[in-house]
This record gives structure tokens, C-alpha cells and sequence, in this order.
């Protein structure tokens, strides 16, 4: 199956844990899913038929049906307006790839958050898309100019990369898109007492990768990112860890990538269960390698599909326009 869409997952493959331990758990438990907490019903004991069996309920949990994916030709809005852009004060000479659409508005924003290779050029067409379809998104650079020439190289640079340094310049790229004109990312309310209070709406983000481990950390410590489209990337096994998260999770895995396997998957939806937090999909591109989304990765791991790669950016578009438009 070349794509899976864990809500139409075959009954060859969970037929025996749906009927047999699935179903008698929820007449035992007489629990319900709770969609809005991204859990699954009541705690239980966690066991090899329980894991598989939380995992097979989260998977059935989607944001609606398939659209088609985006199609190339001609279009009346002309085309979004790209800037190098300077986000860190304190260093101006670090620049980033931001794309907007075109004309007055406000819209709603997206960080892209590169993985090891850096920002390349399939990370400037993905901001360029997300552009295109109604966000202002911000490709940030981790490595602060430094140019990866091979993967051997990006693996230094990656290795070598400060965390604490990392998690303040991802900050500063929210705080620079939330105050830039055409993002609509405040809002002024009436308080209790009269006063004006000043709120702030959500901003995305899509980690590709070693990016979306750094998305997911930099969600955990600012409450602006609201829903985190996690690409192929780590997955945290602790549910403490999640705590202070209030962003919303897409995930999207690589079927070929043996280093997030579907046991690792089912341990990640246990952890953000017991965590009260919420998956709003899954995704599963069966035939795909690690970093199908940046072409720089291709030579590494083959070549994908274009299908598999418009439709999991039109899956990525959907999830924030559900959550952040």
C-alpha cells in the first residue's frame, strides 16, 4: 500500500487486535474517545496488546477525508512575494527565506524548520508553497549562514549544533513574524475589569526531520505554536516531557525510514495519551525514505513520487488551516 491513511488501514492488518482486544477493552472500560485531548479513552495497563490497540484507535483519528492533491497550471492571485529577511537581533547578519502572499491582508504564519542539510532549496520552494496557499512562512537558518557541501558535513553541523542556541533563535523567528504587518497574529480583548488585553493568535510550524525534534522542544517552551506538522522527525517517549504543550501534532512518517517504526509510533501515541494531548493525524507514506520532502535528500535515499509529495504538503496545508486560520 503505497500511502496509508491510518483511518482506512486495511482489516488485514488490525483485524485481530480491533476485534478481539480493541473491542473488548472498550466494553470492559465502557470508555469513548476523547478527540479533543488526543487520548483514547481510560488509562490501562500498557502491555504488547494494549500499545497496539491505543495505537489502532489514535490512527483512526483524522481531521476529515483526502483532498486532492495541489494541482500545477495557471492562476489569477499573482505570485507570493520572497524576501531574505534578518529575524535575530542580536545578530543581523543571520538571514532567513521568508515567503508571503501577495497585497494587503493578514494571514496567518508558519515557521519551516530544516533538517540537517540546512536550508536548501526544496526548503525555499516548501515556504514558497505554503506562500501559495495563504501563510507567511518563514524558512529559519539553525546553522546561522554555515553552508553544508555534503551530508557528511551536515551531520557535523547537526551534531555540533547548540540546542539552548537553537530553541532562542526559533523564539526570535516568532516574535519577528508576529510583529511583521500582514501576519494576523494579534488580537485585542475586553477583560473582566474593561481593560484591553492583548492576545496572541496561533502560529505552525513544519519540522523536517532534525527540525521538527527542535519545533516540538521550542513548542514546549512557547505557547504561539499552536500545531506542529513533525516530518520523519524523533519522537519523544516521555509523557512529562510533553507537559506544558498546546500545540496540536501532525505527524508524517516515512515508510522506509526504519529509524521511527510503527512499534515506536504506537509508544508515541501511549506517551501523548498519558500526557493529555492530542494527535490530530498520522500519516504513513509506505513508500517513501527518509527526507522525501527536501529534494537535497534524493541522491541519499532515492527519489519519491510526486504524488506522495503534493499530497502530504496538501495534507500539511489542510491541518493548518483547520488550526491556525
Amino acid at each position: 500500500m503505497p500511502i496509508r491513511d491510518w483511518r482506512r488501514v486495511d482489516a488485514g492488518i488490525f483485524h485481530h487486535f480491533v476485534t478481539r482486544t480493541l473491542f473488548r477493552t472498550r466494553r470492559r472500560e465502557k470508555a469513548t474517545p476523547d478527540k479533543r485531548n488526543g487520548v483514547c479513552g481510560k488509562e490501562s495497563f500498557v502491555s504488547h496488546r494494549m500499545v497496539l490497540a491505543s495505537f489502532a484507535v489514535v490512527l483512526s483519528m483524522g481531521c476529515g477525508s483526502s483532498r486532492p492533491p495541489i494541482q500545477d497550471g495557471p492562476s489569477e492571485k499573482p505570485p507570493p512575494v520572497q524576501e531574505s529577511v534578518s529575524y535575530l537581533k542580536s545578530d543581523p547578519s543571520v538571514h532567513g527565506f521568508l515567503c508571503r502572499p501577495s497585497g494587503d491582508g493578514a494571514w496567518p504564519a508558519v515557521l519551516l524548520v530544516h533538517d540537517r542539510l540546512g536550508v536548501t532549496e526544496g526548503v525555499k520552494d516548501a515556504t514558497f508553497r505554503l506562500a501559495q496557499n495563504g501563510f507567511v512562512a518563514l524558512a529559519v537558518d539553525l546553522y546561522r549562514g554555515d553552508k553544508v557541501q555534503s551530508d557528511e558535513e551536515a551531520k557535523r553541523l547537526q551534531q555540533e549544533l547548540p540546542k539552548q542556541r537553537a530553541l532562542s533563535d526559533l523564539k526570535a523567528a516568532v516574535d519577528y513574524l508576529v510583529e511583521r504587518a500582514e501576519v494576523n497574529a494579534e488580537t485585542r480583548q475586553r477583560n473582566a475589569e474593561g481593560s484591553v488585553v492583548r492576545q496572541w493568535s496561533a502560529v505552525g510550524a513544519v519540522g523536517l526531520g532534525m527540525g521538527g525534534g527542535y519545533a516540538l522542544d521550542a513548542a514546549l517552551a512557547d505557547q504561539r505554536l499552536r500545531a506542529l506538522a513533525l516530518c520523519y522527525s524523533p519522537l519523544p517517549t516521555e509523557a512529562k516531557s510533553l507537559e506544558p504543550l498546546k500545540a496540536s501534532i501532525f505527524y508524517i512518517r516515512a515508510g522506509k525510514d526504519a529509524s521511527v517504526s510503527q512499534e515506536m509510533l504506537a509508544q508515541f501515541c501511549l506517551t501523548v495519551r498519558a500526557a493529555k494531548k492530542r494527535i490530530e493525524r498520522i500519516r504513513d507514506f509506505g513508500d517513501c525514505s527518509y527526507g522525501f520532502l527536501d529534494p537535497a535528500f534524493w541522491p541519499i535515499h532515492g527519489t519519491p513520487k510526486r504524488k506522495d509529495i503534493d499530497e502530504a504538503w496538501d495534507f500539511i496545508v489542510k491541518y493548518f488551516d483547520n488550526e491556525i486560520n
